[in-house]
């Protein structure tokens, strides 16, 4: 799905169907189905009626007809208080971790957020087996999803382990290789952990994660993984 945030300020957009009282599905000027989102937007309104576009926050475009079904079921499900936090999220690992992504994270962000909080709160939880590799190679994305973690138990009170953040950070990376849609975040872990392996192995020495030169270093093995997988 796109993401198209320009629309002109005196534009009226006609309702399709309201998903929930910030989202609706809407056909703007030029007959281009949307996604819209902002504060109270889908509240009582009904096919035909116009919004303004000051009213618009955000715009989603569907690529097709599946992607508009699909995105029109979960932003229809998903309770809008955890739209507000994966941007919170989003914002904040653009601004903290100069993370390169597209809103389009957003989405697949929401729907693991609100699925991973059901699930604890039914007492299931999940090991995520790359969890340590996952720490190691994509630390800021790591501490990204700690980040949500927090929010998540402030917001809901539901504690959850490291492996959690660990799987949300999967959605950044997923994000991040969009230009490399047969790469899984799971291959290039694994690549990238036995090359640092090999090298303190090699060297005998032990690799600080902390250290800026070792951030570095992780950088260019991620760049090198790509080419090789």
């Amino acid at each position: 799905m796109g993401i198209e945030k320009t629309l002109s300020d005196e534009e009226k957009l006609t309702v399709i169907k309201a998903l929930n009282n910030n989202m609706v599905l809407v056909r703007d000027s030029a007959g281009l189905e949307r996604i819209c989102q902002g504060k109270g937007i889908g509240f009582q309104k009904r096919s035909g009626d116009k919004i303004a576009r000051s009213l618009v926050e955000r715009s989603y475009i569907p690529e097709n007809e599946l992607d508009r079904r699909h995105f029109q079921q979960l932003f229809s499900e998903i309770p809008d208080e955890y739209w507000e936090i994966a941007e919170k999220v989003v914002d904040y690992g653009r601004e903290r971790y100069k993370i390169k992504v597209s809103d389009r994270v957003i989405l697949p962000l929401c729907d693991h957020m609100a699925g991973s909080v059901e699930r604890y709160k039914k007492g299931t939880t999940l090991a995520n087996p790359m969890l340590w590799d996952i720490k190691r190679v994509y630390a800021d994305e790591f501490q990204i999803g700690k980040y949500a973690l927090e929010i998540l138990e402030e917001r809901f009170g539901v504690k959850m382990k490291e492996d959690e953040a660990a799987f949300l950070a999967y959605h950044f990376v997923n994000a991040e290789l969009g230009s490399l849609p047969n790469v899984s975040p799971d291959s290039m872990a694994k690549l990238i952990g036995n090359v640092l392996d090999i090298v303190q192995e090699s060297f005998q020495v032990t690799l600080n994660d902390e250290d800026w030169n070792y951030q570095r270093f992780v950088t260019h093995l991620k760049f090198f993984a790509a080419r090789i997988v």
